[in-house]
């Protein structure tokens, strides 16, 4: 199975991606998962301007980063659109924010991807659950025409929400059942499924069970875990307490369902940990990650 590792703008900050894309290929990542973080808050994701530049400019930023990356050895495997659709009020999505979709679909393509993960609208509690599912649908219809234009794919990601005590719980896009009812009501075969390890942890669920029940719907993975309570994104058994996710059952069942996509590590939020000590600590971390990712593997 192939193996891949996530990047994101944040990562810049430390070094620029060819940096980022040459250690990854050094240590033997095959895939890289591509973030778009931008959205119409800045405070949120943070702001990425090369998704609104002209076209020929646009055009020629996302080829030459392709290049960069298949120079290293690598391809992108997947992408990420970061424009926090899941904690949207209820007018539901921008004008400007479906816009800024529309482009990473495009994006998408130029990198040589077929999948762009795209959350779902969620409330926690699953609270007004109508209410998110219709505005997930909608959204998610008006992509269509662009998605089928370029050849790319959405995956809608299981999320997880938050008490008033700031406890992780459940919301109205955390399983399985929910992400296929969300799929099959766009009624199109763009639509697809990202499965994400420590999403599946904190709402209490199975991940080798969540890997059956979406079947063939599954083409995209967040691997990454936690200790249960805080969305840590650490690489496997780094939950910081019990290993509470049963690895060799997940890829057993990743294997037995025949899924043929990338083993994609998302595990930035301690990469962000060691490179607040030391920058040259979030490549240490991503290389006992992959050593640990390899292991698993041999399963």
């Amino acid at each position: 199975m192939r193996t891949g590792i996530s990047i994101n703008r944040g990562m810049n900050d430390y070094f620029p991606d060819e940096r980022l894309v040459s250690e990854f290929a050094a240590m033997g990542f095959d895939c890289v998962d591509y973030g778009f973080f931008h959205t119409e808050s800045d405070a949120i994701c943070g702001h990425v301007p090369e998704i609104y530049l002209p076209d020929s400019e646009f055009e020629a930023y996302f080829k030459a980063k392709r290049q960069m990356i298949e120079k290293n050895g690598m391809t992108v495997s997947q992408t990420h659109a970061c424009f926090a659709i899941d904690d949207i009020p209820e007018m539901g999505v921008s004008t400007q924010m479906l816009l800024g979709l529309k482009r990473c679909i495009m994006a998408t393509a130029l990198l040589g991807a077929k999948y762009l993960v795209v959350h779902p609208v969620k409330r926690p509690y699953n609270e007004r659950a109508n209410e998110a599912f219709d505005l997930t649908v909608n959204t998610y219809k008006a992509l269509i025409p662009t998605l089928e234009k370029y050849d790319v794919y959405v995956a809608c990601e299981n999320l997880f929400g938050r008490d008033d005590l700031k406890r992780p719980v459940p919301c109205n896009c955390s399983y399985p059942d929910q992400l296929i009812s969300i799929i099959e009501a766009t009624g199109s075969d763009r639509f697809v499924s990202c499965l994400d390890t420590g999403h599946m942890l904190l709402c209490g669920g199975d991940c080798a069970c969540a890997v059956r029940d979406l079947g063939d719907r599954l083409k995209v993975l967040h691997v990454h875990d936690n200790d249960k309570i805080n969305d840590r994104h650490a690489m496997p058994m780094d939950g910081n307490g019990e290993i509470e996710i049963d690895w060799p059952a997940f890829i057993t069942a990743l294997k037995e369902t025949g899924f043929d996509g990338v083993f994609s590590l998302e595990v930035d939020g301690m990469i962000f940990r060691a490179a607040a000590v030391y920058p040259e600590l979030m490549f240490d971390y991503c290389r006992i990650a992959k050593k640990v990712v390899d292991r698993l593997l041999e399963v």
